[in-house]
């Protein structure tokens, strides 16, 4: 019988432990419970004019629909809650689609009030590695925010708007003074601002190369 020498010992250790790996990596899985989103209708996204607009003429401002309901948007015509959509890091403001479309078909069979979605194109700009484009951004933030309040009619305004980020999103409507701000921009001392945050992106980075935005000293 031929003896088993160490080379032979530390193959065999090998095949086992790569043999249990690869079971548990086939078998050992969470279950997906994500649910899908599917459209009904084509996506519309309506180009929202802003006075500022020459001096950002990278960014953007659109109001989300579908089908024949993108008239009315298309007519400036706004009477629900209002919701704006910031991206993150090389994000895309057509990313706004599945909760937009999952609220307008919810919307639609409530029938008692509904969403109207605002989101916000960055050109895709990499935010997330270069942390000044975020001063340009929270400006043009600020500036559609106002925007958008101006989109309602008396007997129809929101005291209150809804901000949705995505990734490294929120960061630009996260400041100390947040609140003031915003009460001077809409000019109403009853208007509120409500911030959802997906896959908020970490405050404390491993380089911190732009340590201004983790003071909350964004630009007013």
């Amino acid at each position: 019988m031929c003896p088993i020498n160490g080379f032979t010992c530390i193959c065999l250790i090998f095949v086992i432990v790569y043999g249990i790996g690869l079971v548990i990596f086939l078998s050992d899985f969470e279950e997906n419970k994500c649910e899908m989103t599917y459209m009904f209708e084509y996506p519309k996204f309506v180009k929202i004019s802003n006075k500022k607009d020459e001096q950002f003429i990278k960014y953007g401002l659109y109001a989300y629909s579908e089908g024949t309901l993108t008239t009315k948007v298309r007519s400036m015509r706004f009477d629900g809650i209002p919701v704006l959509f910031i991206p993150g890091n090389r994000g895309s403001y057509k990313q706004v689609r599945s909760l937009s479309s999952v609220a307008l078909r919810k919307a639609l069979s409530l029938r008692s009030y509904h969403f109207d979605y605002f989101t916000m194109d960055f050109n895709s700009e990499l935010s997330g590695v270069y942390g000044p484009l975020l001063y340009d951004q929270l400006k043009y933030i600020k500036y559609s925010l106002n925007r958008i309040f101006e989109l309602y009619r008396e007997g129809s305004k929101p005291n209150s708007i809804i901000i949705i980020g995505h990734s490294i999103g929120p960061i630009n409507t996260t400041s100390c003074d947040s609140e003031d701000w915003f009460r001077s921009l809409t000019r109403s001392p009853r208007s509120k601002m409500s911030q959802l945050r997906a896959r908020y992106q970490e405050p404390k980075p491993s380089l911190p190369l732009f340590p201004q935005f983790l003071t909350c000293s964004l630009p007013r």
